[in-house]
């Protein structure tokens, strides 16, 4: 709850129209300058959800498709009633259903994780019927067209047929030489849909026709030739068929606009409310803002905040942050120092993320869910109840203690001044005692020295002062929390050139106790001088540690992620090394089989010599299986030991030994591996034959002879692609297959970049290319084998 009065002294029918600027459409715009704060905790939380998920569709998609369409509710009511509703109010509900269609399309295609928004785009209905029938029906002029019923067209034909017959015979008429000096101008015009022409007064009587009418001055007057007339009276009646056919048509359209009302009404209201979470994500990116953390548990906590309603060249970032304990927050400072910008801030920010909009600070803001926010800042004076200023601050805030309880946010400006300070004083601590007592939220913008004390003794309570300028007399607008400020009277005076004799003065009339306070105040601002000093060398070494620590971090990602490439590459190279040995091995036993057939042994035994030499230089370790699970270590470690490592998945022999590391050669790679990532491998005799071919399964055959051309890989990850594409490429390959066809999809783009880094390291891809535009373009690649 929070009174008009109230928003409009916080800014926020400002903020309202600023927002309004970015809507589309009439009806979003109504909706933004009368936008209401929320009071219910679980729908905030939901405005703020919208709002982010359309900021991500701003980001990564185009605008909000929302074609040029004005409010047709009273158009809607005229259907529901019966009334016939003309071409041009029928083109505005086309517009409608054409701004329905694009933005249901839009929320539910775009690659964007959105729940809410996508459940606003369910309950928008597409009518496609209708939206035929009124493309069918009416142009975009306005105008119905010939091609909306077969009587409209032929009438129009028949009109037609027959004006041009009445122009014919008025053209002869006007060549005439009979009637030639009769003429005032030989043209043809039109009267009540009567073709005339224009004749002389003076001749009137000896051209025979039907007057219809007479120039302003009387010099001509328009005639209906006798020849025409009954043509003229054959297209009256054909006009008078076409508007009859006309009213029908529309009547047509529009009893069923009537009865696709509801869900156009239903269209027009969700249009609008998505036209408007689009607008706060729109004026978020504008003010650079965030989404705040709104919540039951939460406390206030300002991070840089920036008053949205100030020139962003010259607005003073406040930190505001308040412990869960601290219920009020006292600001003191000189006058003009900000203390009621701060407090306006605080204010404005709550109402703005209880609408649904996000807060110009930086991120992980946040701020209590408040049920109610009370306002009570400037010129309350009110000359028609007759009530001094004193007063009505008083009656309002008396209208504010009433209702006061736990979830409220208090704003008060000058509490209790306008009247005789002490005890303006003592009646401002008694109210603030009792907001502590119902746990309100409280800021209060004071000079009182009394409650500048009492927050000082009071944990639940805490000072905070404007900072002030002694050298230029200005403000600078920073709030500090923790400390009290002093008003600098006496100061300010004196730069300002009051004599000092006068200021001396008056510093003897303050009494001993206010001097010590005073004193004590300038000290505390002297200290919080040489502490922001400190503070900043502070903040500046750690930066530096923060800069030093993210760069160690960042080399330390960008060495893991090349020692995972190697890794990963090592395994598909190897891949590529067994699959190539495969293939050999069954070129070796076809040669092998043809030779047995030849009966020539001498040829036999020297290919079967070659191919032994081949395998045993390339491929001299024995399978997986028969890694033992012992690990290596320094003492059974030795030089042309065969090993199995682990984090490769292949085997391969020791080279040299360096401490607890190895050198290993695994096909025709070299590398350094710990002797704890290896593990012993069964020998096994060299000169053992070798394995016969593998036998193709029929199911695996049959697989084969069904073999597809081309792979789909869209909705997977990468890694998930890569595993797909690689057991796809060798099916391939094993099916003599040249070229195939893989499909990735455009989306975000990551998916082809894998898929293409992957190719670049198949060492049987030939060459790959973007598939040409009929068979997908950027969203497919064609790959030669």
């Amino acid at each position: 709850m929070i009174t008009q009065t109230a928003l409009r002294v916080l800014g926020y029918d400002k903020i309202c129209q600023k927002l309004a600027a970015f809507t589309l459409t009439s009806l979003g715009k109504k909706l933004a300058v009368n936008l209401q704060p929320c009071f219910n905790l679980s729908e905030i939380n939901n405005l703020l959800k919208e709002t982010s998920e359309a900021q991500e569709f701003l980001l990564l998609e185009k605008d909000l498709p929302i074609s040029a369409f004005r409010d047709i509710t009273e158009v809607l009511l005229r259907s529901k009633i019966g009334a016939m509703l003309d071409a041009t109010e029928l083109l505005e509900v086309y517009n409608t259903l054409i701004a329905t269609s694009r933005v249901k399309l839009y929320l539910n295609n775009a690659e964007v994780n959105s729940i809410l928004l996508r459940a606003l785009a369910e309950q928008l209905t597409v009518l496609p019927a209708l939206e035929k029938l009124i493309t069918k029906s009416i142009n975009d002029s306005g105008l119905l067209k010939d091609e909306a019923s077969p009587v409209l067209s032929s009438t129009r034909n028949k009109i037609n047929i027959f004006k041009n017959r009445v122009k014919e015979r008025l053209e002869g008429i006007l060549r005439s030489s009979e009637y030639q000096k009769y003429f005032q101008e030989q043209i043809v015009t039109i009267r009540a849909d009567r073709y005339v022409i224009p004749v002389k007064q003076e001749y009137r009587q000896f051209f025979p026709g039907i007057i219809h009418d007479q120039s302003s001055s009387g010099a001509t007057v328009f005639i209906e030739p006798m020849a025409i007339v009954n043509l003229n009276n054959d297209i009256k009646k054909l006009l008078l068929d076409e508007k009859q056919e006309v009213e029908r048509i529309l009547t047509a359209i529009s009893q069923v606009v009537a009865q696709e009302s509801i869900s156009l009404q239903t269209n027009l209201e969700v249009l609008a409310k998505i036209d408007l979470i689009f607008a706060k994500a729109k004026l978020a990116i504008k003010l650079a803002a965030n989404c705040p953390e709104i919540g039951e548990d939460t406390t206030i906590n300002i991070v840089k905040g920036r008053h949205p309603l100030i020139d962003p060249q010259m607005v003073v970032p406040l930190d505001i942050k308040l412990d869960k304990n601290v219920k009020t927050l006292l600001i003191t400072g000189p006058n003009t120092g900000g203390k009621t910008v701060s407090i306006k801030l605080v204010g404005l920010f709550a109402v703005m993320g209880q609408s649904g909009m996000f807060i110009p600070a930086e991120r992980y803001s946040s701020l209590p869910y408040y049920s109610q926010i009370f306002v009570d800042i400037g010129d309350e004076q009110s000359i028609e109840q007759s009530l001094s200023t004193f007063s009505a601050h008083m009656t309002n805030i008396i209208r504010i203690l009433a209702t006061v309880n736990e979830h409220s946010l208090v704003l008060l400006d000058e509490l209790c001044a306008g009247t005789d300070p002490s005890e303006g004083a003592a009646l401002a601590k008694a109210i603030l005692v009792y907001l502590q007592k119902k746990a309100a939220h409280t800021l209060v913008s004071t000079h009182y020295n009394e409650l500048k004390i009492m927050a000082l003794n009071n944990n639940e309570m805490l000072n905070a002062s404007v900072e002030f300028d002694k050298q230029s007399l200005r403000p600078t607008y920073k709030l500090i929390l923790g400390v009290a400020g002093s008003s600098n009277a006496f100061y300010i005076s004196e730069k300002l050139g009051l004599e000092s004799e006068l200021i001396s003065k008056a510093r003897s009339f303050l009494n001993a106790e206010q001097v010590k306070f005073t004193e004590i105040l300038q000290g505390l601002e002297d200290e919080k001088a040489s502490l922001q000093l400190a503070n900043q060398e502070i903040k500046e070494t750690q930066e530096n540690i923060r800069r030093l620590e993210n760069k160690l971090l960042a080399d330390k990602q960008t060495l893991k992620e090349r020692e995972d490439n190697l890794l990963g590459k090592a395994r598909r190279e190897a891949e590529q090394i067994k699959r190539k040995a495969k293939l050999e091995v069954e070129e070796i036993i076809k040669k092998i089989k043809s030779l047995e057939k030849e009966s020539n042994k001498q040829n036999k035994d020297t290919v079967i010599k070659e191919a032994r030499a081949s395998l045993v230089n390339e491929w001299v370790i024995e399978p997986h299986k028969d890694a033992t699970g012992e690990s290596l270590n320094p003492k059974n470690a030795k030089v042309n030991l065969p090993v199995f490592v682990n984090t490769l998945g292949q085997k391969g022999i020791i080279l040299a030994i360096k401490g607890d590391e190895v050198q290993i050669q695994a096909g025709i790679l070299k590398m350094h591996v710990k002797m704890t990532d290896c593990q012993l491998v069964r020998q096994s005799k060299l000169e053992e034959p070798l394995p016969k071919t593998r036998k193709v399964s029929e199911k695996n055959l049959q697989k084969l002879k069904n073999f597809k051309t081309e792979i789909d890989l869209r909705g997977l990850n990468v890694q998930e692609a890569i595993g797909e594409l690689e057991k796809y490429l060798d099916d391939a390959l094993l099916v003599n297959i040249h070229q195939v066809r893989i499909i990735h999809g455009k989306g975000t783009g990551q998916l082809k970049k894998g898929i293409e880094e992957y190719l670049k390291t198949n060492m049987n891809i030939k060459d790959f290319t973007e598939a040409p535009l009929n068979e997908g373009g950027s969203g497919a690649t064609i790959v030669s084998l």
